[in-house]
This record gives C-alpha cells, structure tokens and sequence, in this order.
C-alpha cells in the first residue's frame, strides 16, 4: 500500500552573528504538502570579514617567514594558486603556529579577492584545496558561502557538514545544523523533482549519522522512509523523537497516522481472509469427500463391488483397478475375454480381465468398469487396488485430490 506522507520544509531566514551570515529556521512547520515555497537563502561572501581574528599581516610579524611569504605572495599575483598551497604544504611541518597563521589569512584574503572579483569558480576550486591543508571551521564556511552563490548545493552541504564537525561554539553550531538543514531541503526538493526518494534517505541518513543528536534529521530521515513505503523504519525514528520539544508534535501526529493506516491495514486483511475462506467455502460446497485409512504411507478405502464390502489399496499409480482371484471369484465377475500384461513386483504377468457392473465408493456410483486379476500374495489388510482409470470415470466435471491432512480423497467440480 503507497502511504503519501506530509514532508518537511524549512523556512529559512538570513541573520547574523557577529559578522558572519548564517542561514536559521524561524518556523518549524514543515509542511512540504501544501506547497509553500522554501525561501532560498544566501550566505552572502561580503558579509564575510576582510580582516579576521588572524594575525595581521605587517613587518613585524613577517620578518621570520619573509621569505617564504613573498614567495608564496609572488606566485598568487601570478595566479599560481595550486603551487602556492603546494609551497606551504611542503613547509607546513616546519612552520610554527605565528608563520601557519599569515599564511592562513593570506589564502583566506586572496579567496575573497577572487570572489570580489566576481571569480567565484577560481574561489571555490581555490578554498577546496586550501580546506585540505587547513581542515578549519573558517575555510569550510567560506568555501559554503561561495558554493551557495554558485548554486552548488551538493558542495555547500560538504563543507557545512565539515564545519558542523570541528565546531565547539555551541550557538554557532546551531546555526550551522539549521543551515544544513535549508541546504539539504533545497537539495531534497531537486531530489523530489526526479523522484530519487532512495537518494533522499541517504542523504538525511548521511546527515543523521553526522549528527544523531539533532531531531530534525531524524524527523526527515522518518519521511524519507515513508517515501519509500517503509513504515518499520519510519515508526522507529518517529518514535525517538515524539517528546522533542520542536519537531515531537510532528511525530506524533505520523505515529498516530501510522497506527491508523496499521488497523485499517489489518481490518482489509481480515476482511479480505474472510472473503477467501467464504470463497473457498463455496468453491468447496459441491466437494465430495470419501474418507480413507491410513496404512503407513498409502491409503486404504472402503468400497461397494456388487453390492459387497470390499476394503481397497489406494493406487494413483495404477492404470487400471486389480482385484484378488479370491474376490473376483466371490463377487463372480464375468470374463470379457481379453488378457493384458501386468507390471508387477515380480516382473510382466499375464491377466485376465473382468467386468465390474456396479462399483461404489462413498456417494460416487461407477458402472461396467473393466478391472484386472491381480495375485496379492499374502495381504489380508486389502483385496485389490483401485486405480486411475476409476478416478477418472467419475465424470469430466470432476477433478481428485488427496488431502493428506484430512485422510481423504476428495472429488471437486472442475467448473467451481
């Protein structure tokens, strides 16, 4: 059954903190059903300071590292970018933590003259490899904002996931998990757009495992696996989060719609189980069934042959009913004059056949049955074999069975 759960949004608003612009979620009410379009916010790269809390870059501080600094300056005024970083890689062990930090805002200075610039690509491609030799908050979110401005939402989810990672101001990481959180609703929504709802759980699940602790990618998470009609994992996620004191409303009221779905769902089942067994009770009413004795592993059955009681070895692998000498002689069948041969346990025999006017076995009447001599040996448990060819004289309307469960053999209407 195709559940159509009610998804999130985010209503998203740029604010600020300190001088830095972070994206925050003013209104919990995600309701991607009615339509309401999520307002895409931008982490503009001007808000972003042209002088940080790192070292500035003046005489005193660059008299050590002189040289290395006009290097690495020279080959960023020729637009070297990657040999400059390489430079720096290459002394970076050797660099105490004063010479790390000029080089540090330089890279970061010279980012943000690309993007002045208008060179956002060259800005973005330049602060991804300055993000690998400086794995820090300030290069991740810079690198986030220039992506944003690209419209690069894949690579402004990465490098705000890596700034959420290594953040220790507790309010600055807030911001940062409700920027993911926008982020990741615009991507969603792209994803939605081509119905990749698998690359919508992974995405929250990537997100989740991040950060375990933030309920609302939980709360994602759960409607991503409703999207996929995986109600188990949904109601498991629901459920950890139904007392969270933003998104817990929420999750209640799919927990309560689940539970809803899950009674309608077992009140169809039922319904539909009686159905069948109503079904199957009239398919079954014009069923006629003999009983059967159960001897190892055949069946015996007691028939009529002549209006005598004969007890018979059930043999659906016979072609044709055998009685006893003894019997026939008892029930004086007349010959027919013909002979057939007969595979028997001690190899080909010869037998002689004989008419059987009248044979009944429960309610069902057979007449002029032709049925073969048969020496049974010393069996007094049975006096012949009831074979194929008197299962189907019952009648072309009729197909049999054999209910093992039941000890019976079992004669059904084949137009029912």
């Amino acid at each position: 059954m195709k559940t159509n759960p009610t998804f999130l949004i985010t209503i998203i608003s740029l604010t600020a903190v300190g001088s830095w612009g972070v994206w925050k979620i003013i209104e919990p009410n995600f309701n991607l059903s009615s339509k309401q379009t999520v307002e895409k916010a931008q982490i503009k790269v001007s808000s972003y300071p042209k002088q940080t809390k790192f070292i500035k870059l003046n005489n005193e501080n660059t008299n050590g590292a002189n040289k290395d600094l006009q290097k690495v300056k020279a080959l960023l005024a020729q637009n070297n970018a990657s040999q400059a970083i390489t430079y720096v890689s290459d002394l970076y062990n050797d660099l105490d933590s004063e010479q790390l930090s000029l080089f540090k805002q330089l890279f970061y200075t010279q980012a943000l003259q690309y993007s002045d610039n208008g060179q956002l690509k060259q800005a973005q491609r330049f602060l991804i490899q300055v993000s690998r030799l400086y794995e820090e908050v300030d290069f991740f979110d810079l690198l986030a904002a220039v992506s944003i401005e690209l419209n690069d939402l894949n690579q402004a989810l990465d490098a705000l996931l890596k700034s959420s990672l290594i953040e220790t101001r507790p309010d600055i990481l807030g911001d940062k998990l409700a920027s993911l959180a926008n982020t990741a609703s615009q991507i969603k929504s792209q994803l939605s757009a081509i119905s990749s709802f698998e690359g919508i759980r992974k995405l929250y699940q990537s997100l989740y495992e991040a950060h375990p602790s933030y309920a609302y990618f939980q709360l994602e998470l759960a409607f991503s696996y409703l999207s996929l009609d995986d109600t188990s994992n949904a109601q498991t996620f629901f459920s950890a989060i139904q007392y969270d004191l933003d998104v817990g409303a929420q999750a209640q009221e799919q927990l309560a719609l689940l539970e809803q779905i899950n009674q309608q769902e077992q009140q169809a089942a039922a319904a539909s189980r009686e159905e069948l067994k109503a079904k199957q009770a009239a398919r079954n009413a014009g069923d006629i069934s003999i009983s059967l004795v159960r001897s190892g592993n055949s069946f015996l059955i007691d028939s009529s042959i002549e209006n005598k009681n004969v007890r018979l070895l059930l043999d659906t692998g016979a072609s044709i009913t055998a009685l006893s000498p003894e019997l026939i002689s008892r029930l004086r069948l007349s010959p027919t004059g013909d002979v057939i041969n007969l595979s028997t346990a001690n190899g080909i025999a010869q037998s002689q056949l004989y008419l059987a006017k009248k044979i009944n076995i429960g309610r069902i009447t057979v007449r002029d049955l032709v049925v073969a001599e048969i020496n049974l040996g010393s069996s007094r448990h049975f006096e012949g074999l009831l074979g194929t060819d008197l299962l189907n004289k019952v009648g072309a309307n009729y197909s049999y069975l054999i209910d093992n469960e039941n000890n019976a053999l079992i004669f059904r209407r084949r137009s029912r």
